[in-house]
């Protein structure tokens, strides 16, 4: 229905017969993004990231941003969702964050590179997104 390739550099044109998706109840695709904290870029930047899909895991299209109201939440250490926590900006080949507003975060603000919670600090968006696009799939695909 569809792959969540989190976390590592795919380009567009990766695959032959597997587009980017670009619509939150969209299927038949990948989506793919690498997060950072905001205003930095990581050392291998050129090398690495640059060119590299970004989907936005807040607003799931095209946006060039997702604001904090509508971010779904964060699965924190202390094992709680925390809605409404972060939110994030589109650049070439990464996603940029800013810090999550959750307990320990002080923790965080000395911490660029967010991979290691690629898929943590959009849990419940990643979530609803997954439902979403197997609720269209099946609505599309009944006998």
């Amino acid at each position: 229905i569809a792959a969540y390739l989190i976390g590592s550099r795919i380009t567009e044109n990766e695959f032959k017969t597997i587009p980017v998706l670009e619509q939150p109840e969209q299927f038949g695709g990948f989506v793919s993004w690498n997060t950072y904290k905001i205003n930095h870029l990581p050392k291998r930047y050129e090398k690495w990231y640059k060119g590299g899909v970004v989907t936005n895991p807040i607003t799931w299209d095209q946006s060039p941003s997702g604001p904090k109201e509508l971010h779904l939440g964060v699965l924190a250490s202390d094992k709680k969702i925390y809605p409404n926590s972060l939110s994030v900006v589109k650049t070439d080949g990464m996603l940029w964050s800013t810090l999550p507003q959750i307990k320990k975060r002080f923790l965080l603000s000395f911490i660029r590179n967010y991979h290691f919670a690629d898929v943590n600090l959009f849990w419940k968006d990643i979530q609803q997104n997954a439902l979403l696009r197997i609720e269209n799939w099946l609505n599309q695909n009944q006998d």
